[in-house]
C-alpha cells in the first residue's frame, strides 16, 4: 500500500508490515463499497492533527449550544404556564359572555321603554307623559350610573388576587 496523501515512493508498505492477513486484504480490496485510505506516519499525524482540532472545535460549539439551551429552558420556566393561560382565557370568555348578556338585556330594556312610550302616546295622556327628552335623559343617566358603578367595581377588583377555593369577600359598595 502507498500513502494516499503524499504518494511518496518511500511510503510503500506491504500487507505483512501492516499486520493485515491475506484474507482481510483481499476482502478490503475486492469490496466495491469500501474505500481504503492509508497514510504514512508523517501524513497520519498531519491529517489526524487537523481532525483533532476540528473535533475539539465541534465539541466546544456543541457545549455552547447546550449552555444556551439550558439558559432558554430556565427562562421558559419563569414564563406563564399553559394552565395559567388557559384559566385566563376561560375568564376572558366568561367576561365576554357576560358582556353579551348585558348588551342583550340593555337592548330589551330599550325595547320595553319604547313600547311603554308608544303606549303612553297612544293613550293621549299628555299630562302624565314623560317627554322624549326627559326619557332619554333618564335612560342615559341610568346607563351612566350603572357604567360608573361597574367601572368602580372593576377598579376595586383590579388589584385582587384570586385564590382557588377561598370564598370572595362580600361588599355592599355598589
Amino acid at each position: 500500500m502507498q500513502c494516499d496523501r503524499c504518494m511518496s515512493p518511500e511510503s510503500w508498505k506491504c500487507a505483512d508490515c501492516l499486520n493485515l492477513s491475506d484474507e482481510l486484504y483481499e476482502c478490503l480490496v475486492s469490496d466495491a463499497n469500501l474505500s481504503i485510505r492509508w497514510f504514512c506516519d508523517s501524513c497520519d499525524k498531519s491529517v489526524m492533527g487537523n481532525q483533532t482540532d476540528r473535533v475539539e472545535h465541534l465539541v466546544s460549539v456543541v457545549e455552547k449550544l447546550v449552555n444556551r439551551y439550558d439558559d432558554l429552558e430556565k427562562r421558559l420556566e419563569s414564563k406563564s404556564s399553559v394552565e395559567a393561560v388557559s384559566m385566563l382565557d376561560d375568564r376572558i370568555k366568561g367576561l365576554e359572555d357576560r358582556l353579551v348578556q348585558f348588551s342583550r338585556s340593555t337592548e330589551e330594556k330599550f325595547v320595553e321603554l319604547e313600547k311603554e312610550l308608544q303606549h303612553k302616546n297612544e293613550e293621549g295622556d299628555k299630562e302624565n307623559e314623560i317627554s322624549d327628552k326627559d326619557l332619554i335623559k333618564h335612560v342615559v343617566q341610568e346607563e351612566v350610573n350603572r357604567k360608573t358603578a361597574e367601572e368602580r367595581d372593576m377598579e376595586n377588583r383590579k388589584r385582587n388576587i384570586i385564590i382557588y377555593g377561598v370564598p370572595e369577600k362580600k361588599t355592599d359598595n355598589v
